[in-house]
């Protein structure tokens, strides 16, 4: 009996590559070309000068396009910004919080739900 081409292609791919599949699939991965598509500069320019420029640092152009897009984003980034801190990696792709002692980063892990992968890493002291 003949494998259907769709089984046979699965059976095939690595198993990291399934799973982000699948993830594509249900929607939990945020696509770059997506977000590019969609990107309008004149919807994301702040007006950023000198006087006013300490209160941009961290800023993401694709921030309000990504929190309209998935919401779940705008709640995760209420979630950390209300207990510590929260920024936008590139496209979207990563949200990520700096802290200055491990327990703070375990506490905020604390109040994500499971279902979302987090990653404690730590910078080179000395480079």
């Amino acid at each position: 009996m003949a494998e259907d081409k769709d089984e046979s292609q699965e059976k095939t791919q690595e198993p990291s590559s399934r799973k982000l599949d699948k993830a594509r699939q249900e929607g939990k991965v945020v696509s770059s070309k997506e977000m590019y598509s969609k990107y309008k500069i004149k919807d994301c320019i702040k007006h950023i000068n000198l006087d006013n420029m300490h209160d941009y640092i961290g800023f993401n152009s694709f921030e309000s396009l990504l929190c309209d897009e998935y919401s779940e984003i705008k709640d995760i980034l209420d979630i950390l910004r209300t207990n510590s801190n929260c920024s936008v990696s590139g496209s979207g792709g990563c949200l990520f919080s700096i802290f200055d002692e491990e327990v703070e980063a375990k506490n905020a892990r604390e109040l994500l739900p499971k279902k979302y992968q987090t990653y404690i890493v730590h910078s080179l002291n000395n480079i």
